[in-house]
C-alpha cells in the first residue's frame, strides 16, 4: 500500500483557519430526532433488513450518527454520474500489477464506492443521494445495489405498511431548527474580504 505523505501535499486550510473551522462546528446544533410509535417500529424494520449493517446508529461516543464512515461499494446504480470521490476511472491507478489487473491507489475510491452517508437529518435533506437524482427517500432506497443488494431486495419484499414504517422512522431524523433568520448582509471581517477575493481555497 502506498502511505499518504503530507510533505507532497499542500494544505487547503493553515492551522488557524482549520481551528476556526473545528470551533464553529463544535457549536453547530445537534439533529433533532422525533421519537414516537412511527420511530420504534420503523427502527425495527431498519435494522431488521439489514441497513444498520452500515448506517450504524452510533460511532464510538457519536449517538445517532447512522454511519460506519466507511467507504462502501454500491455497484452500477451509484456510478456513473461521476465517482465516490471526484470519481470516474480516473480514480484507479494507471499502473497494472503482475496479473494485468489495474491497481487502485492506496486510500481513493472506485467509481462505486462511497462513503456511508450520516442520517441525522435525512428527513429534511431531499432530494438524495451524491447528485440529488433520487427525489424521495424510496427511490434512494431502490438505488442501492453492490454490497447493499441484499438490503435493498428485503425492503422491496416488505409489505407497503413496513416499507412506510421504516420511511418515517428516516423522516424523524430531521434537521435542527433554525436559530433566527441573520440579516441578509453581514459585514466581514478584513482577512474574509481579502479570501473572497482571492476565490475559494479548492
Amino acid at each position: 500500500d502506498r502511505e499518504f505523505d503530507l510533505a507532497k501535499h499542500t494544505p487547503d486550510l493553515t492551522e488557524d483557519q482549520c481551528a476556526s473551522l473545528t470551533r464553529f462546528v463544535s457549536t453547530l446544533p445537534p439533529p433533532v430526532v422525533t421519537r414516537g410509535n412511527a420511530w420504534s417500529q420503523g427502527k425495527v424494520v431498519f435494522e431488521t433488513i439489514g441497513c444498520a449493517s452500515c448506517h450504524s446508529p452510533d460511532l464510538g461516543k457519536v449517538r445517532g450518527l447512522y454511519s460506519d464512515l466507511l467507504l462502501h461499494d454500491l455497484g452500477d446504480r451509484m456510478g456513473g454520474f461521476g465517482g465516490g470521490y471526484g470519481g470516474g476511472s480516473s480514480q484507479i491507478a494507471d499502473n497494472p500489477t503482475a496479473g494485468g489487473e489495474a491497481e487502485k491507489a492506496s486510500g481513493e475510491a472506485g467509481p462505486t464506492e462511497w462513503r456511508t452517508t450520516p442520517l441525522w437529518g435525512v428527513g429534511d435533506s431531499a432530494p438524495y443521494l451524491h447528485d440529488g437524482r433520487a427525489p424521495t427517500l424510496h427511490d434512494a432506497i431502490l438505488m442501492h445495489g453492490g454490497e447493499a443488494e441484499k438490503t435493498r431486495k428485503r425492503y422491496e419484499a416488505l409489505p407497503a405498511r413496513l416499507r412506510q414504517a421504516l420511511i418515517k422512522f428516516l423522516k424523524t431524523q430531521a434537521a435542527p431548527a433554525l436559530p433566527g433568520r441573520l440579516p441578509d448582509r453581514v459585514p466581514l471581517p478584513e482577512e474574509a474580504r481579502t479570501a473572497a477575493r482571492r476565490g475559494p481555497l479548492l
